[in-house]
């Protein structure tokens, strides 16, 4: 629908852009920044020029250079890590 290629649908932009908000505003209360992360970046590409989305640009800009971020990033690599080596180590 954004580059042309299908018909505008309203209604299903309108849901699931919706959708998009309230899965960035749990995130938020939910200090989980890796979803907030996820959240912002689909509002922000799926729907440029689509609706309105200054907003959010702004909260992924400011987000992206957080420290909640950075920490939560080297976490979850930590788990990536973590469960890597489990799985060495089970094949084994």
């Amino acid at each position: 629908m954004q580059s042309g290629s299908l018909a505008h649908d309203g209604h299903f932009l309108e849901s699931l852009y919706r959708r998009r908000e309230a899965e960035a505003s749990d995130a938020e209360k939910r200090s989980d920044a890796i979803a907030e992360l996820n959240a912002y970046r689909s509002l922000v590409s799926d729907f440029s020029g689509l609706e309105e989305v200054s907003e959010y640009e702004k909260k992924l800009i400011a987000l992206t250079s957080s420290p909640s971020l950075k920490e939560a990033l080297k976490k979850e690599q930590g788990q990536i890590t973590t469960h890597a080596e489990l799985t060495r180590l089970r094949r084994s």
